[in-house]
């Protein structure tokens, strides 16, 4: 354990991406992980901070911040602290007072970057709630400090030893190795896997209730959806042996299909990314975005779908180690600040824990709502004996609550239909009588015949690209990813502008841009 120095590493590069949006996006977070147990009784709180401590110094990246250093973002890890538990009364809407703990930022600079609080909810009952920025945890680390916070603070009551496995690394050991791994080499054929799925891959284009608005508000309107065990059990059957993860992405790309009328559409979906045995008991965020691309342009039955979508997912699954992040840098999709490419579609199989008795006693695991997204439309199911339960939700800057219902109704129809049916004549239950077509999938336009540098504002613009970029030269049409610009080279030019005295709106520096394009939407210099 190492406790007693100050530790300046690399971040991992889920760590930058998320580093970025934080920089550049001022509203509330979306990058909060949470989530606590219920029990009746008492806890006592000089134990609870002290293990809470304890856990705190055991895994250093709940004692870390970050800081951007040159070209690169830096996990500061800090010495071990005292950790304090917040203690207040509930008497309203429980789910409410969740959602926005759950929705308190942190600052990634200053730490900590983890909190609990106490919640006493009723006579004798209690919810010990934890929260932690998603840079240093995932909902698999969120588990494992439940479990390691019941097991320290039964053996501390029981006054015995805590039977906690070693931890052979660090997640900032995680994160160098990480890049070690991909400078060798040794992820090109994973490199060459998904550049080849994804090419030409179409950024998926839902027609809208109402215009994306410039400045996206992440609210979810959601709808529960639910299909029956013997439904499931048929078509897990029919696919060869389908997951019922595999199931519900097969229905999901039917819907998503259907909706966009695209003849392919890309569904993110996460992996855990704990392939190593030394990661499996760590904290850290280590959960990878796989953009997963199904094919129906040549309208496959349903039950053809189903088998594709086990080859897909085992594909995808096979060569999960490449970090998302340098899979945009390898891949330089189209971009637009509104949306991450290739992930607009989400869909996460939730299994909450079973942690039967902590703190020495029965305990119900809460995990509040997801009321806010970076995504337009999102499926999070779950098992219940046989049957698949879940949840639909979309953006609702873009789509009625309405609509969200019609999609999770005909995700159900879908999955109900006749196996040979084909995808164009699959059920289809929203109404698209009156609806608008997104323009944020566009491409860039040039809009300029002369590559000179016409005004102050280009003429900076100009200047920091080269310098930022380290070229010698830098023409006012030319586009920033095309010379190698990436997402934090394109905050730096921000961050640097905005030391000068020019604010550049996110929706640009994040998307694809020319230094006129920039010019156009930023704000100007002194011509002087």
């Amino acid at each position: 354990m190492r406790s007693d120095q100050v530790l300046v590493l690399p971040a991992s590069f889920g760590q930058e991406r998320l580093w970025l949006h934080e920089q550049v996006r001022h509203e509330a977070p979306l990058y909060n992980v949470a989530g606590g147990v219920r029990f009746g009784g008492e806890l006592r709180l000089d134990v609870l901070r002290r293990c809470l401590s304890w856990i705190v110094a055991r895994h250093e990246v709940l004692r870390t911040v970050f800081r951007l250093e040159g070209a690169q973002v830096s996990q500061v890890v800090r010495p071990p602290y005292d950790v304090d538990v917040e203690i207040a009364e509930v008497g309203g809407d429980l789910e409410e007072t969740l959602r926005e703990l759950a929705a308190e930022p942190f600052d990634l600079a200053a730490g900590p970057l983890f909190r609990c609080h106490l919640l006493r909810t009723g006579p004798g009952e209690q919810l010990l709630f934890l929260v932690m920025h998603h840079i240093v945890g995932d909902g698999q680390s969120r588990d494992v400090l439940l479990m390691e916070l019941g097991e320290l603070y039964d053996a501390a009551i029981s006054e015995r030893e805590a039977h906690l496995p070693d931890l052979p690394v660090q997640y900032a050991d995680f994160a160098v190795w990480q890049r070690q791994v991909l400078e060798s080499g040794a992820l090109d054929d994973q490199v060459a896997y998904w550049r080849d799925r994804l090419e030409g891959a179409p950024e998926l284009a839902l027609p809208l209730d109402r215009p994306r608005p410039e400045r996206p508000r992440h609210s979810m309107r959601t709808a529960e959806l639910s299909v029956p065990g013997d439904m499931m059990s048929r078509l897990r059957t029919v696919g060869g042996g389908l997951t019922p993860f595999m199931v519900a992405l097969s229905g999901y790309a039917a819907l998503l299909g259907r909706w966009s009328a695209q003849p392919s559409v890309v569904v993110a979906l996460p992996a855990a990314g704990r392939d190593e045995p030394e990661l499996e008991n760590l904290v850290g965020f280590f959960v990878n975005t796989l953009p997963v691309r199904m094919d129906l342009g040549d309208d496959p039955t349903l039950a053809e779908l189903l088998r594709r979508t086990r080859d897909r997912c085992l594909e995808a699954f096979a060569n999960a180690a490449v970090p998302f992040e340098k899979l945009m840098e390898e891949l330089r999709p189209h971009r637009t600040g509104r949306r991450l490419p290739f992930a607009q579609a989400w869909i996460v199989l939730e299994d909450p824990p079973v942690l039967g008795d902590l703190f020495g006693r029965e305990v119900e695991v809460v995990v509040p709502g997801e009321a806010r997204s970076p995504f337009d439309i999102a499926l999070q199911v779950r098992n219940d004996g046989e049957a698949l339960l879940g949840t639909l939700a979309g953006a609702a800057d873009v789509f009625d609550a309405e609509t969200v219902r019609a999609a999770a109704r005909t995700f159900a129809a879908i999955l109900a239909a006749d196996p040979a049916t084909r995808v164009s004549e699959l059920p289809f239950l929203i109404d698209q009588t009156s609806v608008v077509f997104d323009t944020a999938a566009g491409e860039p336009g040039r809009d300029s015949e002369d590559a000179a540098a016409a005004t102050a504002t280009e003429h900076l613009l100009a200047e920091l690209w080269s310098e930022v970029l380290e070229l010698d030269e830098v023409s006012v049409d030319d586009e920033f990813y095309a010379l190698g610009g990436n997402s934090l080279r394109a905050v730096r030019v921000m961050m640097r502008a905005h030391e000068l005295g020019m604010e550049i709106p996110v929706e640009l520096v994040l998307g694809e841009h020319t230094v006129r394009q920039l010019a156009a939407g930023a704000g100007s210099v002194d011509e002087d």
